[in-house]
């Protein structure tokens, strides 16, 4: 080799390094300091360049930030050595308005700006947005072994593991039917307690193409609340609320809110309940239940022990009469307890069929959608205002059973106010109205807890 070429390679090496070395310290710098260009470190212009980096950095107001890195400046915030959340100073962005990133937050302005224009999109598709649950409603989900009976439906009945378990998802009749309709009049969003790889399951087992749900899924992971899913809406949704509607089979997760549509419970697993129900929650209800439970043993007891007493003084006043031969008769034909024998139903005899499914719910869920997007886009075009759907549904709710005069007998405890009740509740909703005694000509339905009473018998 020419050792001129020797030193010429040397020296274009030396300056490669250079210039690398060079580059590297550009994007590595404090405050205060410029780094050197590799052929003109005494530029005047890339000077005014940093400080107008270093001067953004500064007078940033950090109004998108992901994993604690700003998205305008790249400032890291997060404090060296901390945990997510802890920043080395106070910023405004706080909310999280992507279902699956949570770590994405932006602050009030922007949240409103990406509102407004969401907002816009749904009124210009001519759509409404419908949250959707999962477990329950659209689908059940067992984690134990299937049964027989279970095992013999197998019309979308799917196996899978999540977790280290094996788990069964049955989806609801007319389910797909009802998401390829309603998909033209909503916007879809999925809304669970389900952790967030069993929620991204099942929206790829009902929309393995992404056509209805896409990102919008909402698991237990992305919550506020870890017993309400409320605590959402304002973030995803910051100028949408009044076209959100919610389908779910418990109120309560919803705080009762009017624009939720409540649907029967799908169960299709016997003896299994809600798999992902929350835990807070159903320790308080079983904490409840159990003095529920206990109260009803007391006033059993109580109960059983006056039947004792009247029994006792029955007995006291009761004369000896001797027993005629035709009673003898009868005792010595009744067989002893030990001897009965007891049929068993034909059915046990049987081979083991698969479990009925016919549950249409979501066929009537469908119509009442319909006909609340009608009312919606007909008063809007009609005022050019945007409507609320909460009214659209308190007013279709109220028509069930308007012109209604119910009276209750025996169905809520002597002591406990009406208005508490339930009951009392749905009824006043779907526009009825209640009395205390029946009026002839004015009540119309009677509920009573068992026949022969007063208010039976009069009516």
């Amino acid at each position: 080799m020419n050792p001129s070429n020797l030193i010429k390679s040397e020296e274009d090496n030396e300056k490669n390094q250079k210039q690398n070395s060079a580059t590297k310290k550009r994007f590595f710098f404090s405050k205060g300091q410029r780094p050197l260009p590799p052929n003109n470190p005494t530029s005047e212009h890339l000077e005014k360049t940093n400080e107008e980096i270093v001067g953004k950095e500064e007078n940033c107001a950090h109004e998108i930030i992901i994993k604690d890195m700003c998205g305008n400046c790249g400032k890291d915030l997060r404090i060296k050595g901390g945990y997510s959340g802890e920043r080395t100073e106070p910023v405004g962005a706080n909310i999280s308005m992507i279902h699956h990133v949570p770590e994405l937050v932006v602050s009030n302005e922007v949240a409103s700006q990406l509102g407004a224009r969401d907002h816009e999109n749904i009124l210009r598709q001519r759509k409404l947005i419908l949250l959707l649950d999962l477990d329950q409603t659209l689908v059940h989900t067992s984690n134990r072994p299937l049964k027989p009976c279970e095992a013999a439906s197998s019309t979308n009945l799917f196996g899978y593991q999540l977790f280290g378990n094996t788990f069964f998802t049955k989806i609801r009749p007319y389910t797909h039917h009802f998401l390829e309709h309603i998909n033209k009049l909503y916007e879809l969003h999925i809304v669970t307690f389900g952790q967030r790889m069993y929620a991204h399951k099942i929206a790829e087992l009902l929309d393995p193409n992404k056509i209805y749900f896409d990102y919008r899924v909402l698991s237990r992971d992305e919550l506020l609340s870890s017993i309400h899913k409320a605590g959402n809406l304002k973030a995803l949704f910051p100028c949408s609320e009044q076209l959100v509607l919610m389908l779910d089979d418990r109120p309560d997760v919803w705080m009762h809110s009017d624009a939720l549509i409540r649907l029967k419970p799908y169960r299709f697993f016997l003896d299994v309940g809600d798999i992902n129900y929350p835990l807070e929650k159903e320790n308080k209800d079983s904490e409840e239940k159990k003095k529920n439970i206990n109260e009803k043993i007391v006033e059993k007891k109580e109960m059983e022990n006056k039947e004792k007493e009247v029994k006792a003084e029955e007995s006291l006043n009761q004369k000896d009469i001797p027993k005629s031969e035709e009673n003898k008769k009868c005792d010595e034909e009744q067989p002893k307890k030990s001897e009965l024998k007891i049929d068993l139903p034909d059915e046990l005899s049987k081979p083991v069929t698969p479990l009925s499914d016919n549950d249409n719910a979501l066929v009537y869920i469908e119509r009442i959608l319909k006909e609340i997007h009608s009312i919606f886009y007909e008063q809007y075009d009609r005022e050019g205002q945007t409507p609320n759907v909460k009214h659209i549904v308190s007013w279709l709710r109220s028509q069930v059973l308007k012109g209604e005069r119910i009276v209750f007998s025996g169905i809520v405890p002597l002591g406990i106010d009406i208005n508490s009740c339930e009951i009392y509740q749905l009824c006043t909703q779907f526009g009825a109205k209640f009395g205390e005694k029946i009026v002839k000509g004015e009540t119309t339905v009677l509920v009573a807890a068992k026949a022969g009473t007063e208010c039976v018998n009069f009516f």
